[in-house]
């Protein structure tokens, strides 16, 4: 995507939102891990521009979290087993 499109993409984009699967530490099924992504200002400008979006200055909006800090999460409550948090990063 470049130029046109990326505007209009970021002039759109209301939210993203995506999940991963990951073992659960009991064998009980699977745990799911979310990342979700709420634009403001600044990352709207980042996607006109075609500049990463994550490398940002000021903290993520409120609402947003990485699929990152939930498999953390998972792992910290004994969801997952850390070997599973590392394998789904």
């Amino acid at each position: 995507m470049r130029g046109a499109a990326l505007k209009g993409l970021a002039a759109l984009l209301r939210a993203v939102s995506a999940q991963i699967l990951l073992p659960r530490a009991d064998g009980a099924g699977r745990g799911a891990a979310y990342g979700v992504l709420i634009p403001d200002d600044e990352m709207r400008q980042a996607i006109a521009e075609g500049r990463d979006f994550m490398s940002r200055k000021s903290p993520m909006p409120e609402g947003c979290q990485t699929i990152a800090d939930d498999v953390e999460r998972l792992r910290n409550e004994g969801i997952i087993t850390a070997e599973k948090a590392l394998a789904g990063l």
